[in-house]
């Protein structure tokens, strides 16, 4: 549980769905490349540099991508 009895969303997600079955491989893939867009955004937005928000949409990208294939693993394909 996160701070204030709140779980984070991530957490959230990764309970998903409430029947008690796990996420597949690919959710939960997509999950973690939804969670690393979105702190590259944040990030990028934290610079507070003047841009519109393509421009720092494409940094944080940008930023995501290189971050993900360092760290991360290839999204599992969809299931057939």
């Amino acid at each position: 549980m996160g701070r204030g009895g709140r779980q984070l969303a991530v957490e959230i997600a990764r309970t998903e769905p409430s029947d008690g079955s796990a996420p597949t491989d690919r959710e939960a893939d997509l999950i973690d490349w939804g969670v690393t867009c979105g702190l590259a955004f944040a990030l990028a937005l934290a610079e507070d540099v003047e841009e519109g928000r393509a421009e720092t949409s494409q940094r944080a990208l940008i930023a995501a991508r290189s971050s993900y294939r360092q760290w991360g693993d290839s999204i599992a394909p969809r299931p057939c």
